[in-house]
């Protein structure tokens, strides 16, 4: 049952990934001299040796920076002379990349004068960073400002969005936070599932839910309005060793499932403790089915597609079964299912009611704070 959920990846290790060095390695240190294949004295001949020296800015006066806005129309002109060039001097722009930046200048999202990112223009006049953003305001009914450097040399197209982009838990550790391993796929895991329960998505497709980008801006502000979410992190953590059921599936089932239920706190306990433990409850109990077969999964090393979200779902659907005291015989589990609900003995209407009753909630102390 297992092995149909399995896929294997063709990702490359962390250890099998190389980079160019800046710096020439002193020769003790360089790998074709310490394996013996070259001498100390013969560094020539070492992999040191094939890296070049980059280009150097010679007389960085002849860069100008200035903080400006751009109107629809002037963006506009700007990429129309961009995309006239006999010699394009840019990579080919990504439709997804501009809708992206058009729809965060529309609700604004978009951090006007931003000094991270410039927009930037060689000596003739050409982008050499910025022409998504620049298309995007082409597409806006207002101005947008940006830090903006003129007569930066060609030579350093190269060097643009090469490094390391910024992680989530990096903007939580810049805030004083102190986030752990899985709180970023926790909080968008539950950002979706928070879109499935108010009706924004459909039950179907949950398996690409995790190719959807967030902005780190809106992932942030979702953890600060659900602090409760977080919490649950050391509770899942620790059952994660014991069940090996996912710690952000375990943290959103028990966040929203109590929402949807705060009648049955106890009960919910209860199921999440027989998760951990597997105590107090027949073999073919709903949870004692779940548990198994995410220890098996763990065991097996086997890669299960969309495998937080696939927890979430059996989550659910364990916990009415158990709830409605069933003991099936064997444990369905196909990526064809819908996403399931949180439970509620009178139903999912009254479930989902006692959800959005307390989103609302949430989302209205949240604008009152602001």
């Amino acid at each position: 049952m297992a092995s149909r959920l399995a896929q294997k990846s063709t990702r490359p290790k962390a250890s099998e990934v190389t980079t160019r060095r800046v710096n020439e390695l002193p020769p003790e240190e360089d790998p074709t001299v310490r394996s013996g294949l070259v001498s100390p004295d013969d560094v020539a001949g070492s992999l040191s040796a094939l890296w070049a020296e980059v280009m150097q800015v010679t007389d960085p006066s002849t860069m100008k920076a200035k903080f400006r806005t751009y109107t629809p129309e002037q963006a506009q002109q700007v990429m129309l002379n961009q995309d006239s060039l006999e010699v394009r001097r840019q990579r080919r722009r990504s439709e997804r990349e501009v809708r992206r930046w058009s729809l965060l200048m529309e609700t604004k999202r978009f951090v006007d004068f931003f000094p991270g990112a410039p927009i930037c223009f060689d000596p003739d006049n050409n982008v050499l960073n910025g022409q998504h953003r620049l298309s995007a305001v082409a597409r806006q009914m207002r101005p947008v400002g940006f830090l903006v450097v003129t007569g930066v040399p060609t030579f350093m197209f190269a060097y643009f969005d090469t490094g390391l982009p910024r992680s989530i838990n990096h903007v939580f550790q810049a805030a004083g936070r102190q986030p752990q391993p899985q709180v970023g796929s926790t909080l968008r895991l539950a950002m979706r599932y928070r879109e499935f329960v108010l009706g924004l998505r459909p039950p179907i497709g949950w398996k690409e839910w995790q190719k959807f980008r967030d902005e780190h801006a809106d992932v942030a502000a979702f953890g600060d309005q659900h602090p409760g979410l977080l919490d649950l992190y050391v509770a899942a953590e620790a059952n994660y060793k014991i069940s090996k059921v996912t710690p952000s599936s375990l943290m959103v089932w028990r966040y929203f499932q109590e929402m949807a239920w705060p009648q049955g706190a106890k009960k919910i306990m209860e199921f999440f403790e027989q998760l951990k433990f597997g105590t107090d409850m027949p073999l073919n109990h709903p949870a004692w089915h779940l548990r198994e077969w995410a220890k098996e999964i763990n065991a097996t090393k086997q890669r299960v597609t969309a495998k937080r979200e696939l927890d979430l779902l059996l989550l659910n659907k364990m916990f009415a079964a158990a709830m409605n005291n069933e003991r099936p015989e064997r444990f369905p589990v196909a990526h064809g299912f819908a996403m399931t609900t949180p439970y509620h003995p009178k139903g999912q209407s009254v479930a989902l009611a006692n959800v959005k009753a307390v989103l609302a909630r949430i989302a209205a102390e949240s604008v009152y704070a602001a």
